[in-house]
């Protein structure tokens, strides 16, 4: 704002009206301090503004909330927000290619908080998204695709889509462009749908003229050489129609039966050429009760091994046949096998390779009685690896933990393989549950330092440990459920294993509870004149967590070849006064 004063030259000076020379030094000092005044500064935008501008036409715009949006990331109060704000923009389809790549890689700093599903969609927005998976924008189709995803995690709008995916699929003029554009929300449906209870489905009843067009599709004769490529595709295409809506009837346990009846009643016909019956025996052997066993070895899966129950299947070079001759989905029998040896072996979690030079191997079988849970099977293997180790390690520490017993020397061994949050998490409750005993022909593994089975946890703790594990061990200290350090075994690995911990631990949560044990003198090794401290190793992990120089506060490293062995820290104090120091 600009404010001028004009004075014509024959006014009288000023001096000689003092209440105007006031007057102009008040406008002259307002004019100044509108010049030369800060400008406000801008208002807090929120997330969802912060987005739009990444698509603004200004650079200057678009980098400011490029680098607002990373510092909200970093931020755990603003994060929630953002988080939904993303997720929102992603599922538009008026949300550009250029944004989109700015969003997802942010997404991925962002706590896991997905967006709640509708319960229920309109046809019609059905109707337009799939439309729009056909559409000329690159960033239309792609919104399209990313709503249509999250809208079929609700097993209920699962179905309706797949049905209408089907319908498209079958329509000989789509282009092949389309359908690539279909298969991949095709695939995420009807994953859905296999993996969801059958009390949430809304499929549409199937009747019996129904699966007899179908199977007449399926099983039409190859037609004469002369053909022409219209009516081959053409006839391809209502095959490809009859299998894939007969696997979806194999599908649902409700219409297996009569489905599986149909098949086996055409089968019986005479009039079927050798690639017609071919298709039904395919179709058929959906039905047969199934089951696999996974091979997993240093956390990942190497290798399936598809097996019907009840009947051998030897592979070529193996010794014996692998068969199971019953399953159910807490136990399974060997009969006979290559690597598992006759006998019962628990269904659904990871248990030890019998062969103690496999330390790092684990089998993993699978129960599969019905077609929907072997298609279902498909997916899951695809599935993300870390993910499903996780899992299977839930599942697997669950079963152990509720037969509250020790674990067997293959399982201590076997931790180290399974997921560390996992394995942390199991701990505490472990040591609550079970006691500790250490036979007393043990005499041989307590000169190796391996006679305490707790003591062995510890071990994996110091290796893998998170901070999940730390309330059950230091709740188990306090109730003094670890043998003492003996001149056999004279490491305290209860505490070890809650320093090592510590010291992996980036955040600053436990910062309180390590400067609360600057007074211990508990050592972490009894064996040695200077043994290390748990209150001196406490003080040099916080110290330098916080960037202090640890020699500052008379701490030197007191480590051994054992705790060195293990990655432990070990630290003492040279002085007693710089105890008080730190």
């Amino acid at each position: 704002m600009f404010v001028r004063i004009s004075f014509s030259r024959n006014l009288t000076p000023l001096h000689r009206w003092p209440g105007l020379a006031t007057a102009v030094c008040w406008l002259g000092c307002a004019s100044a301090s509108l010049l030369f005044a800060a400008p406000d500064d801008p208002p807090a935008e929120s997330p969802a503004e912060l987005i739009a501008n990444l698509d603004d036409a200004r650079f200057e715009i678009r980098e400011r909330a490029a680098a607002r949006l990373s510092e909200l990331a970093d931020q755990p109060q603003s994060q929630h927000q953002l988080v939904e704000a993303i997720q929102e923009a992603l599922l538009q389809s008026k949300t550009s290619f250029e944004v989109r790549s700015q969003l997802e890689p942010l997404l991925k700093r962002l706590p896991e908080n997905p967006l709640p599903v509708p319960l229920e969609v309109s046809s019609d927005e059905i109707e337009r998204l799939v439309a729009q998976l056909d559409a000329a924008k690159f960033s239309e189709r792609l919104g399209a695709a990313a709503r249509l995803k999250w809208l079929v995690t609700r097993p209920r709008i699962a179905c309706r889509v797949m049905v209408r995916l089907k319908g498209f699929q079958a329509d000989p003029k789509i282009s092949a462009e389309f359908r690539k554009g279909l298969l991949p929300i095709w695939e995420a449906a009807r994953q859905v749908w296999l993996t969801s209870d059958p009390k949430s489905w809304n499929l549409p009843p199937v009747t019996g003229g129904e699966i007899r067009d179908w199977l007449d599709d399926l099983t039409l004769p190859a037609l004469a050489e002369d053909a022409s490529p219209a009516a081959r595709k053409e006839q391809l295409a209502r095959q490809d129609v009859a299998k894939q809506e007969l696997l979806d009837l194999l599908a649902r346990d409700d219409y297996l039966p009569q489905a599986k009846a149909a098949i086996e009643r055409r089968l019986t016909s005479a009039e079927l050429d050798a690639p017609a019956r071919a298709r039904l025996d395919k179709l058929l052997e959906w039905t047969r009760p199934a089951m696999v066993a996974e091979f997993w070895e240093e956390k990942h899966h190497l290798g399936i091994q598809h097996l019907f129950v009840g009947e051998p299947s030897q592979s070529r070079g193996a010794e014996r046949p692998s068969y199971f001759d019953r399953i159910d989905d807490q136990t399974a029998h060997c009969v006979s096998g290559n690597s598992l040896k006759p006998g019962d072996y628990p269904v659904g979690v990871l248990f030890p390779h019998p062969n103690a030079f496999k330390s790092g191997a684990q089998f993993h079988l699978v129960n599969l009685p019905t077609p929907r849970r072997r298609m279902a099977y498909e997916f899951e293997k695809h599935r993300n690896e870390a993910v499903r180790l996780a899992e299977l390690s839930e599942r697997t520490l669950a079963a152990i933990a509720a037969q509250k017993r020790p674990l067997k020397e293959a399982e201590l061994i076997m931790l180290r393989q399974l997921d560390p949050l996992a394995v942390s998490r199991f701990t505490g409750p472990y040591f609550a549950a079970v006691g500790d005993p250490v036979p007393a022909d043990r005499a041989e593994e307590n000169k190796q330092g391996r006679g305490s089975e707790f003591f062995n946890v510890c071990n994996v703790l110091v290796e893998i440990g998170t901070p999940e594990a730390l309330p059950g061990l230091l709740a188990a200290i306090d109730a003094k459920r670890f043998p003492a350090p003996t001149a056999e075994i004279p490491e305290n690995w209860p505490w070890i294993a809650a320093m090592s911990i510590a010291e992996r631990d980036t955040g600053t949560k436990s910062d309180a509870w390590l400067a609360s044990l600057i007074e211990r003198t508990d050592p972490l090794r009894i064996a040695g004149e200077k043994p290390p401290e748990v209150g001196a190793t406490a003080a040099a992990i916080l110290l330098t967590r916080h960037r202090e120089s640890l020699g500052e506060f008379g701490l030197e490293s007191a480590t051994d070849p054992m705790l060195e062995e293990f990655g432990a820290p070990g630290y003492r104090f040279t002085a007693p006064d710089k105890r008080q120091k730190a």
